[in-house]
């Protein structure tokens, strides 16, 4: 998972209104981008999740703070490379982040 901010000269990140996120899954020699867009005031989460049976699937959790956030699941279909395998999308403006057994209000 990649974004194009800029470091500090402390080394972090200096995070902006908005990023360009990539979601680049290399397989051998072989390279899938499963995602490439900008995410304003937002953030791209990833998971890879292992069923008993079958390939990998990476689920992609996108949070912005104008748009709501969307979560979508990709396959891996063979010499295809990686195809949508599900999400879910609900749009608006983010309130609150649930984690933990916690509820934060979006900054």
């Amino acid at each position: 998972m990649l974004a194009d901010v800029e470091l500090g000269s402390d080394g972090e990140p200096l995070w902006e209104d908005g990023h360009r996120w990539v979601v680049l899954i290399r397989d051998g020699s072989e390279e899938h981008r499963v995602v490439d867009e900008f995410v304003p005031q937002g953030r791209l989460t990833g998971w890879i999740v292992e069923p008993e049976e079958g390939s990998p699937v990476v689920v992609v959790l996108k949070e912005s703070g104008t748009a709501g956030i969307e979560l979508r699941a990709f396959r891996h279909a063979g010499e295809g490379g990686y195809v949508p395998a599900g999400g879910f999308e609900g749009s608006g403006r983010l309130v609150a982040r649930l984690s933990e057994g916690e509820i934060a209000p979006e900054e």
